[in-house]
C-alpha cells in the first residue's frame, strides 16, 4: 500500500530525467501533477498558473517542484502559507552566471531574486551533483540540502559493431552553442578525417552554417527520438562534452552505458560522472581537445566505461534516495 503522502508535482520542462522522476514519485505515492509545457508569460497565464498551482497545493501534501523557476516560486509560496511541505530540484541554470555568453539565472535581478526566496523557504533542495549544492550554498545557503545524482536505466545492451563516431549532444542555437563547445568540436573534427563528428541536437540555420565552415563533412541530426539518439550512442566510440558547464551531464552518462569513451572538460560536474574512466581536455582549447580525443582512441576502455556507469549511476539509486528523503518530510 502507498505511503499516506500525497505528492503534487511541478514543472514547465519535458525531459528524460523529468519522466523519471515523475515515474518514481508517482509509483510510490499518491500523486498529481501540473505541467506547464508552454509557459507563457502573460498576465491572464500568470493568473491561470498561480490558482492551478494553488489547487495542487491544497489537494496535497508535499509539493516537488522541477525546476527552482517561477513555477517553484509560486508552489513555495503557496506551501508556506498553507503550510504545507515543498521540495525544490535545482537544475543548474537557476545558479549560473556566465556573463561572457550571457547564461544564468543569477545574470536576472528577478529571477536572482525568486531563486532566493525559494532557497530560504523550500523545506529540501535537492541537486543532481556536489558541484551545483556548492554553487547553491555559495548564493545562498538553503535550510536543507541533498544531492542526489541522475541515473539510467539499466538493461543488457546486445552488442552492436562500434563506428567511426565521434558524437556529441547540445543545440547548434544562439543560447546554446557556446556553453556547449561546439565550435572547438567542429575545430577538432580537422584533427581526425577519418572520423565521422555527429552533432545531435536543435540547430539554428546560421549556426549550422557558421560551423559547416569549418568542416563541412560534419553531421547534424537535429531533435531526433530518444531512440535514434540511443541508436548512435550504441555505435559510438568517443563521446565528447566539452561545454563551459554542466551541473550532471546525463547525456555523457547515456554515451557511458553503451561504452563510449567520453572526452570532456573539467567544468562543473562533469569531473564527478566521468572520474578516472575518461580523458579530460580544457574548455575552449583545441590542443588541448585534439590530444585527448587521440589518447581516448588509443587508450579508451569500453567495459570500464560501461562499468562504471552501470555501478554508480543506475536508476534505481536515485529512486532510492528520492523516496526515502520524501517519506522523511
Amino acid at each position: 500500500m502507498k505511503p499516506a503522502q500525497k505528492i503534487f508535482f511541478v514543472s514547465a520542462y519535458d525531459a528524460t530525467f523529468i519522466r523519471q522522476d515523475i515515474k518514481i514519485l508517482s509509483t510510490h505515492f499518491q500523486f498529481k501533477k501540473a505541467l506547464f509545457p508552454q509557459a507563457r508569460k502573460d498576465p491572464l497565464y500568470l493568473i491561470y498558473t498561480f490558482f492551478v498551482i494553488l489547487r495542487g497545493v491544497l489537494a496535497t501534501d508535499i509539493t516537488y517542484a522541477a525546476f527552482a523557476d517561477l513555477r517553484a516560486y509560486i508552489a513555495v509560496f503557496w506551501c508556506r502559507l498553507l503550510r504545507k511541505k515543498s521540495v525544490i530540484l535545482v537544475g543548474g541554470y537557476e545558479s549560473a552566471a556566465l556573463p561572457e555568453i550571457n547564461y544564468g539565472g543569477l545574470l536576472k535581478r528577478g529571477q536572482a531574486r525568486r531563486f532566493k526566496y525559494v532557497l530560504k523557504h523550500a523545506d529540501e533542495v535537492i541537486t543532481y551533483s556536489e558541484f551545483s549544492k556548492t554553487e547553491v550554498v555559495s548564493f545562498f545557503p538553503p535550510r536543507k540540502i541533498s544531492v542526489i545524482p541522475l541515473g539510467i536505466e539499466v538493461t543488457d545492451l546486445p552488442p552492436k559493431t562500434k563506428k567511426n563516431y565521434i558524437v556529441t549532444i547540445g543545440d547548434a542555437t544562439d543560447s546554446k552553442w557556446k556553453l556547449k563547445g561546439l565550435e572547438i568540436f567542429a575545430l577538432a573534427s580537422i584533427s581526425q578525417p577519418g572520423m565521422k563528428f555527429i552533432i545531435i541536437g536543435n540547430y539554428s540555420e546560421e549556426i549550422k552554417k557558421l560551423l559547416l565552415t569549418v568542416n563541412s563533412s560534419i553531421e547534424f541530426t537535429g531533435y531526433i527520438p530518444v531512440k535514434e539518439v540511443e541508436d548512435i550512442l550504441s555505435k559510438t566510440k568517443i563521446y565528447c562534452q566539452l561545454s563551459l558547464r554542466e551541473s550532471f551531464g546525463l547525456s555523457v552518462l547515456e554515451a557511458m552505458k553503451h561504452g563510449a569513451i567520453p572526452v570532456v572538460t573539467q567544468k562543473g560536474s562533469l569531473p564527478e560522472v566521468v572520474d578516472d574512466v575518461g580523458f579530460f581536455t580544457e574548455y575552449d582549447n583545441i590542443e588541448s581537445t585534439v590530444n585527448a580525443i587521440e589518447k581516448a582512441l588509443i587508450k579508451g576502455a569500453p567495459a570500464k566505461v560501461r562499468k562504471r556507469a552501470i555501478e554508480h549511476f543506475d536508476i534505481k539509486f536515485r529512486e532510492q534516495k528520492l523516496v526515502k528523503l520524501i517519506e522523511s518530510l
